[in-house]
């Protein structure tokens, strides 16, 4: 698995992101209000009417009635729902992008996180050649007399202590590599060989990384969410504007009155034009359009405060790989006095000078050095992958 192949293995493979895109997509597929607004309305009526007189006179008949509208005017409300749904069809782009990022920023740190397990599995086995190396100088010294048991067994249980953290690495990076081939949609049993090595990392520079906050998806998204609203707002005042159609109907009965002898089946045609206000629904859309210049106050406070945040991620980040690097410098000083202190102390014990405890903390400290010295590094690599999730690249 090639670490720059992880943006096109996610944008491919992710059910997330495509959710996300579905989602998107549904959006879109609802615009086109104004268009069909001008498609005529057809409507038919058949049944049984009756008409009867003051006197109980009178009976039902069957007919049928047809009419045909088309709307002339309604007052701008299908292009405002053209413009609102275009607006959340641009929101659910940026919703689209955000679960991109979060998800490539994900699998970014896993595959950190294994290559630091495999690191620790090196300098695991080390450890492990050291302790034997050691448990085996120290078996010869008790055969031949010139220490005691207790040296052995301290080295056997140092090596006991090393199997267990190798079977908690294992596990480790099971997991891990379980969480990438989902997040990537790889195989169940699909091997993951990383491609990718992580030196000794450089000194972070503020030009490499730069950030705009406004620029970031979920400051869009909310940027978008306020404007949306704040149309909303304003539409009040057209809500109020009333509906005028052109009709024309054809009404039938299809038979004549049976009191009026000799009477013909009755057929009528109207024609002209019909306005409605629907005074309740624009009472209700004028407590909307107050409501969401409310929602649009509450968009813009949380898109400031997303910025602000975003922001002072950036500079934590910043900050972060700044300290790490010099924490490196000093841990990769450490490890070689670390390693010379072993050689020392194992010269010193072959020499009769110092004893099995000395060698096992010697070889224990070089062990939890380079434990540190490799968490570093890599610490140092998840806080890149979190500025490179904020800055996009």
């Amino acid at each position: 698995m090639k670490y720059d192949d992880l943006p096109k293995l996610i944008q491919k493979n992710s059910k997330d992101v495509r959710a996300a895109e579905l989602l998107m997509e549904a959006s879109a597929a609802r615009q086109g209000y104004q268009a069909r607004a001008r498609y005529p309305r057809l409507d038919l009526e058949s049944g049984l009417r009756g008409v009867r007189e003051i006197d109980g006179s009178g009976g039902r008949a069957p007919f049928f009635k047809l009419e045909g509208s088309v709307n002339l005017y309604r007052g701008s409300r299908d292009a405002l729902k053209d413009t609102l749904q275009e607006k959340e069809t641009a929101i659910r782009k940026e919703e689209t992008q955000l679960v991109l990022r979060n998800q490539l920023s994900l699998a970014r740190a896993l595959f950190v996180k294994l290559a630091s397990i495999q690191e620790l599995k090196k300098a695991w086995s080390e450890a492990m050649r050291i302790a034997q190396e050691k448990k085996k100088s120290a078996r010869m010294k008790f055969k031949s007399g010139v220490t005691t048991n207790t040296d052995l067994l301290e080295f056997e249980l140092h090596e006991s202590s090393l199997k267990r953290e190798k079977r908690n690495l294992d596990k480790e990076e099971h997991e891990l590599s379980n969480k990438l081939r989902i997040l990537v949609g790889l195989a169940d049993n699909a091997d993951i060989s990383l491609d990718r090595r992580f030196p000794h990392p450089p000194e972070p520079k503020e030009g490499k990384y730069k950030l705009s906050a406004d620029a970031h998806p979920a400051v869009r998204r909310l940027a978008l969410q306020t404007d949306q609203a704040q149309t909303i707002a304003r539409s009040g005042v057209s809500k109020w504007a009333p509906d005028v159609n052109l009709f024309a109907s054809y009404e039938e009965y299809l038979e004549g009155d049976k009191d009026v002898p000799g009477s013909l089946p009755r057929r009528d045609f109207s024609t002209g034009i019909r306005v409605s206000v629907p005074l309740g629904d624009n009472l209700t859309a004028q407590n909307e359009a107050f409501a969401k210049g409310l929602e649009a106050s509450a968009y813009e406070l949380q898109k400031q405060q997303n910025a602000r945040q975003i922001e002072a991620v950036y500079h934590e980040h910043m900050h972060d790989m700044r300290v790490i690097h010099e924490l490196i410098h000093s841990s990769e000083e450490q490890l070689q006095k670390a390693r010379k202190y072993l050689k020392q102390t194992s010269d010193e014990y072959e020499r009769g000078v110092k004893n099995g405890p000395d060698v096992l903390e010697a070889s224990r400290t070089l062990y939890r050095t380079q434990v540190e010295n490799i968490q570093l590094v890599f610490d140092y690599y998840l806080a890149e992958v979190g500025l490179t999730s904020l800055t996009q690249q």
